[in-house]
């Protein structure tokens, strides 16, 4: 399995190779084209996207994960929920963001779709985001730290960018993102 990055190609290790080809837990793995296509809005809530917010829910909580785009499951719609440490999951639909702070901050980023890569990604430490909310009220909100790192992930997601394409190649590791037995207490 060969990761393609701006700047070459990684191939995965042989013991996380199995990552990319796992079924079970309803994620698309990297190098779908899904992952790659620019999502399209979300026109109206219908019931076929609540049950698609319960299905990202679901593989969420199922990889222990901080956020997952509606591509990252197959669908290629504008909406992404995000789980920040300490704070409610949210859903938000067709967002966009309409502030970024000037400062970046450099930190680790990896990604159910490609899973077991890890690298550092330069974002803006702060943003503010417009959006929907998962019953179809406007929204904005104000995000820092690990949050906007989320949402811009996220929202990368919905325009076919994934986290390799602005990682620091020099950053980029391998390790096994399956849970650790004490962190699932």
């Amino acid at each position: 399995m060969k990761i393609v990055l701006p700047a070459g190609e990684i191939e995965a290790p042989p013991e996380f190779r199995h990552f990319y080809l796992m079924d079970e837990d309803g994620i698309v793995k990297y190098p779908a084209p899904v992952l790659r296509r620019k999502a399209s809005p979300v026109s109206r809530i219908t019931p076929d996207i609540e049950a698609l917010i319960q299905r990202m829910m679901a593989s969420l909580k199922w990889w222990n994960g901080l956020g997952i785009a509606a591509p990252q499951v197959g669908v290629p719609l504008r909406l992404f929920i995000m789980a920040p440490p300490d704070q409610p999951m949210r859903v938000i639909l067709n967002p966009r963001i309409i502030e970024r702070s000037q400062e970046q901050v450099a930190d680790l980023e990896g990604c159910l779709s490609i899973p077991a890569l890890y690298g550092k990604v330069a974002r803006a430490r702060a943003i503010v985001l417009k959006g929907l909310n998962r019953h179809g009220k406007p929204i904005q909100l104000t995000l820092e730290g690990v949050a906007a790192r989320i949402a811009q992930h996220e929202i990368d997601h919905l325009d076919g960018i994934l986290f390799i394409d602005r990682a620091d190649p020099a950053t980029l590791f391998w390790s096994d993102p399956t849970p650790k037995e004490e962190e699932m207490v």
